[in-house]
């Protein structure tokens, strides 16, 4: 689990299909620490995992992905110099385990990563 370690997150926006929040990072995780020396970039690992935490959490619900038909890491992700990003989830019920995901993750227009997901509850 990334949250309240890696990063922390608010929502800034809710409704039933989409779910808007603003994430800031720990630029002093260990995680940059080997992702890469030097040069610290957020892992896209990472990146789906916090989109994972963020969905189940702000739906109360424990979601994992099932599939993504596209995962775009668009830009890299340095804390020194991107310290918050915005997240865009776009949220599509598929039957009550299952819903469809849309995710931005951007700042001032610059997309970072755009995903096309399927999250199933557990």
């Amino acid at each position: 689990m990334l949250l309240n370690d890696f990063f922390t997150y608010q929502i800034v926006e809710k409704s039933d299909d989409k779910t808007i929040a603003s994430i800031e990072f720990n630029k002093e995780h260990d995680i940059y620490k080997g992702h890469f020396p030097g040069l610290p970039i957020t892992p896209g690992v990472c990146q789906v995992q916090m989109v994972q935490e963020i969905l189940s959490d702000s739906l109360a619900k424990k979601y994992h992905l099932k599939s993504a038909r596209d995962i775009k890491f668009l830009n890299f992700i340095d804390p020194a110099k991107v310290d918050s990003l915005q997240l865009e989830l776009s949220l599509s019920s598929i039957n009550d385990s299952t819903i469809a995901v849309n995710v931005l993750l951007l700042k001032n227009e610059i997309n970072y990563l755009k995903m096309r997901s399927v999250f199933a509850t557990e």
